[in-house]
């Protein structure tokens, strides 16, 4: 029995204290594990370009681009025709578990995640057959070589991708150390390992040294050859070097192991494609840690702790339900917690302040199957979004939940972090087109054309954005996989812990913000050609009423000029024609004082752009028509005195 824990209180159990039983408690390096599983599946999405303006969309274009490249002959990646074969083996065994798997979603699931090759296809997956082993030396004293149960990429055709690696410790897991001596892997290497192997870069330096990453990282090929170089933390100091003095602000980007950058080959993460690389770019969307599920298998593990030896308590519960119990109930719960969230090992009682951690039970665990007296399950779920852990013991965890664990919880992770990388990624291309709008249009007069086209390619940008999310929207983002009750719970509590809802929502305000701008620039370049329509309009009415006055004989007979003015035969052409403006000249006034009589009273708002700039026409018409009545009739008498 450990000694770390016989201080125990009840405070620090939390809400659910009687779920535990502190004085089964062992420490983490006391507890032996039977086998280890990890699954990686790193989001990634296109790099934005600034070729917005282009007719066909980018994304589409660049996932073509992407698709040859990992088709060709030199690629190291094959595609997967039928997506149901994502893992290898072809026995009858493993149709049968593929059939578990494709039955256990809703059937417009099963039309995304397993359908066959067709054209066009929102999803490719592509696997690497070589890369069948890992060489991972954690630090000076522990060292794990691994199988490679899958290493396939995900492409989707909204600028997407995901790749998915399975490291698995194997039926006897074991360490090695540095003198060749090996042990069994215990709860404490897992929890280091968990902590440490996942990440793509680190967190930090202690000097020249990096932190919190393997000391070597190595892939191995089916005869247990590398390929390519070993990772580690002194090259990745390097890289930060050359990095830190790049003088493209582009090139500016976290170091990336280059385990990872050969892995992903021919793709081109950002920073790494080089001054004259002209193809897709893809970029990481989490941070230095690649989001990871865990299987850990406890079957034994209390057997060599004297915890088999207690009587039951339930004498009706089968005794391997019971030992499996035991096995479980011996890890503290500070380390369930470490477990949960990827934390490296540790001595403390529990890894956080007690009332930080007082409901962990209820907000990061699933426990409809932990173990208990009454039930023959021992499993536990946790969820901390970017890691699951499945842990727990017995035969049909080893036998049932580690197949469920390599298909159908897979399968939600899949889902999820697609959708979450696609949302991300709609948000930074909105981000991204409103920082290009803000460039181009910054400090300029609304009427330059550069402002204009600016807007053009900002709408356009929207347009295809807005096509993207619904894209996201209908064939990717599944609220429900299941008709089960089991997975409709995990599912629910895996989005609340990624908080894709949240995200989702915040999504939906940016595009409505984005649209509302546009609609508002759509409406005010409206109200501006209304107002030069009506500037055009009010010209026209009055000048359309001058004339219709000016030729009705009504009003303006053939000699109502003559006998006005006083002209005869023998007045000068020139005076006769001055008289004649004047008429023309006192028209335009009167229509033009009629046209603010009557604006007054239909237009009414001053404050309106288009009825101002009207009102203001006709004040300028009708001073215009006085001066010319003034200035032909005065214009009138000096030629004639002139003449006389």
């Amino acid at each position: 029995m450990s000694e770390r824990h016989d201080e125990t209180s009840s405070d620090w159990l939390g809400t659910k204290s009687k779920l535990y039983h502190p004085k089964l408690w062992h420490k983490a390096a006391q507890i032996e594990v039977a086998r280890f599983r990890q699954i990686y599946t790193w989001p990634l999405v296109l790099q934005q370009r600034d070729r917005a303006s282009n007719k066909e969309s980018i994304i589409d274009a660049e996932f073509n681009v992407t698709i040859q490249a990992l088709s060709a002959p030199s690629s190291s990646w094959k595609e997967i025709v039928d997506l149901l074969n994502h893992l290898p083996g072809n026995d009858a065994a493993d149709s049968g578990h593929s059939y578990a798997e494709f039955v256990y979603f809703h059937d417009y699931v099963q039309s995304v995640l397993f359908r066959p090759q067709q054209t066009k296809a929102p999803l490719r997956l592509f696997e690497r057959k070589d890369v069948a082993h890992a060489d991972v030396v954690l630090d000076q004293s522990r060292r794990f070589r691994l199988s490679v149960g899958r290493c396939n990429l995900y492409v989707f055709q909204n600028g997407t991708a995901i790749l998915a690696i399975e490291l698995d410790s194997g039926g006897t897991p074991m360490c090695h150390g540095p003198d060749s001596d090996s042990r069994r892997i215990n709860l404490a290497d897992v929890q280091d390992f968990a902590d440490r192997a996942r990440r793509c870069y680190t967190p930090y330096f202690s000097g020249e040294t990096a932190q919190a990453v393997p000391t070597q990282f190595t892939w191995l090929d089916a005869v247990k050859q590398p390929i390519g170089q070993a990772s580690t933390p002194k090259a990745l100091c390097d890289e930060f070097a050359r990095i830190k003095n790049a003088t493209s602000a582009r090139m500016r980007t976290a170091p990336v192991f280059s385990h990872w950058l050969e892995l992903l080959a021919p793709l081109k993460l950002a920073g790494y494609e080089g001054n004259d690389w002209s193809g897709p770019v893809w970029r990481q969307i989490v941070d230095e840690r690649i989001p990871a599920i865990s299987f850990i298998s406890l079957t034994g593990a209390a057997r060599q702790h004297g915890a088999y030896d207690q009587p039951k308590s339930n004498s009706a519960q089968p005794v391997d339900a019971f030992q499996a119990m035991q096995d479980v109930r011996i890890v503290s719960r500070g380390d369930w917690m470490r477990l949960c969230f990827a934390d490296s090992a540790g001595n403390d009682a529990l890894p956080y302040a007690p009332d930080f951690v007082a409901t962990f039970e209820e907000d990061a665990c699933y426990d409809r199957h932990f173990p208990s007296e009454a039930t023959n399950s021992a499993t536990r779920f946790m969820f901390a979004g970017y890691h699951v852990a499945t842990v727990g013991a017995g035969r049909y965890f080893d036998d049932v939940i580690a197949h469920h664990f390599q298909r159908h919880y897979f399968q939600m992770s899949l889902i999820l972090q697609m959708e979450l990388a696609s949302l991300l990624a709609i948000s930074s291309r909105i981000s991204e087109a409103v920082r290009n709008l803000h460039e181009t249009s910054s400090g300029e007069k609304q009427r330059n054309p550069a402002v204009a086209a600016a807007y053009t390619v900002f709408r356009d940008n929207m347009i295809r954005i807005e096509e993207n999310f619904l894209e996201v929207l209908h064939l990717f983002r599944f609220t429900g996989l299941s008709n089960q009750i089991q997975p409709r719970e995990m599912f629910a509590k895996w989005r609340h812990a990624l908080e894709l809802d949240s995200l989702f929502s915040d999504l939906k305000d940016e595009l409505a913000a984005a649209t509302q701008f546009l609609l508002s620039k759509e409406q005010a370049q409206r109200a501006e050609t209304a107002n030069n329509l009506s500037t055009i309009a009010a010209i026209g009415v009055v000048l359309g009423l001058a004339f219709s006055f000016l030729g009705m004989n009504v009003l303006m007979g053939e000699k109502t000029i003559d006998d006005l003015f006083l002209v005869d035969d023998n007045t000068n052409r020139w005076v006769r024609l001055l008289f004649e403006v004047v008429p023309l000249g006192v028209v335009v006034a009167a229509t033009s004082t009629l046209g603010l009589l009557i604006s007054r009273r239909l237009l009414p708002a001053v404050h309106d752009p288009a009825r101002r700039g009207a009102r203001t026409v006709l004040w300028w018409t009708l001073i215009a028509g006085l001066l010319i009545a003034i200035l032909g009739f005065a214009g009138a008498k000096i030629v004639g005195l002139h003449v006389k």
